[in-house]
């Protein structure tokens, strides 16, 4: 079927560059707004639709990226882009049976697209994978979840942590994902719970944990790689600007092991603002600052990469280590207190031996010190009585 071309006013064609460039800069929000405003400037563009989609479904608003990838196809229905759209929204309101649909009918129409034949392959893959774990993660989709957590003694502490209630709206959205976050102590308390047994304590979990030697995951498999032609122009900009961030980062890696140091700094810095929303470039910038003796630079940065890292849904391991990062420039300003919380931040994120003892270590110190200011308070008032 020949796709109709879609030829743009002067005005929707300058909102929608700015839209592609805040999309690039990872800006959704922004780029959502850029996006309206050329959809109001030309109301038949269904190419608008889609990359406003694509903006709605990076920011997990699913609902609102269907109703643009429907928009979409409404106006094109020859152009397999809308249906991978419709797709990978619906994946992410965990309709797996509709996502299969909608990649399907796209085909009909581009049985060549590959994002079309990837998306399909994923959502069956999720589909069939409903079984042994998947099963069970059906479990998180309860509609009294929250109601249950509340309820828990156990449990009910977990609700004050944003990142426990991130984990849960993922699993509620994909059950298939539970794998990934079988580690996380909060998790395993949770499933007890849902699935009516006793289940040890997290702090008995974490200890047990430490007592096993750490399995490293099996290396992820890649993703297929989108045909050239079939990647629209917002996801031109991402890959561009995560290749030119990229860049930066590996230059400053190589800088900061030659301890030029303030060309790391340059490099880590360049590649945080080309991608605002991954924070590993701000780990590295902060340990960069922690080499230098500037702590307080390195523990507000660390500050900074979780705040990114939790905008954006990061590897909770990179959160961990930024929070790790954070007590350790915190120790070296003797603010010891704020150290522990740091250490058991990371110790929460993800549990490693080193900052279990880094941890134990600020703890230790901190006792030593509130009982020997005791003791001299104590043989003050001695001598004063005397």
């Amino acid at each position: 079927t020949r796709t109709p071309v879609f030829t743009m006013s002067d005005a929707a064609a300058e909102a929608k560059a700015k839209g592609n460039d805040a999309f690039k800069a990872q800006k959704f929000e922004e780029a959502i707004e850029h996006f309206t405003a050329a959809i109001s400037a030309d109301p038949s563009g269904h190419v608008l639709y889609s990359n406003r989609s694509a903006s709605y479904a990076s920011l997990h608003q699913y609902d609102e990226a269907l109703a643009d990838a429907d928009k979409c196809i409404a106006l094109n229905g020859a152009w397999g882009k809308g249906y991978s759209r419709k797709g990978a929204a619906l994946i992410g309101l965990g309709r797996l049976e509709d996502a299969i649909a909608a990649f399907e009918d796209g085909l009909k129409h581009e049985p060549d697209n590959a994002s079309l034949r990837s998306g399909l392959e994923d959502a069956r893959a999720k589909l069939e994978g409903g079984g042994g774990l998947g099963a069970i993660g059906n479990m998180f989709s309860d509609p009294a979840l929250f109601g249950k957590l509340a309820a828990n003694p156990q449990t009910m502490g977990f609700l004050k942590q944003p990142d426990f209630v991130a984990k849960i709206n993922q699993l509620q959205r994909d059950p298939s994902s539970l794998s990934a976050h079988l580690q996380d102590p909060r998790i395993m308390q949770t499933l007890g719970m849902l699935m009516g047994v006793n289940v040890q304590s997290g702090a008995d979990f974490a200890a047990e944990q430490a007592d096993r030697p750490e399995r490293k995951p099996p290396p992820p498999e890649p993703e297929p790689e989108p045909m050239e032609e079939d990647l629209s122009d917002e996801e031109r900009a991402a890959r561009a600007a995560r290749k030119e961030a990229d860049g930066h980062k590996e230059a400053g890696n190589a800088a900061y092991k030659a301890k030029r140091f303030d060309e790391a700094i340059g490099h880590y810095t360049k590649a945080a603002e080309v991608l605002p929303g991954e924070m590993t470039y701000l780990t590295n910038l902060a340990a960069v600052y922690f080499e230098q003796g500037e702590y307080r630079k390195s523990a507000e940065t660390c500050a900074d990469a979780v705040k990114v890292g939790r905008e954006n849904r990061a590897d909770y391991k990179n959160v961990a280590k930024a929070y790790a990062r954070a007590g350790n420039a915190l120790v070296k300003l003797d603010e010891l207190e704020k150290a522990i919380k740091a250490y058991e931040d990371s110790m929460l994120e993800n549990r490693t031996e080193d900052v279990e003892k880094r941890l134990k270590a600020a703890k230790r110190e901190l006792q030593q010190r509130t009982a020997q200011a005791y003791l001299s308070d104590e043989l003050a008032q001695v001598e004063k009585d005397r």
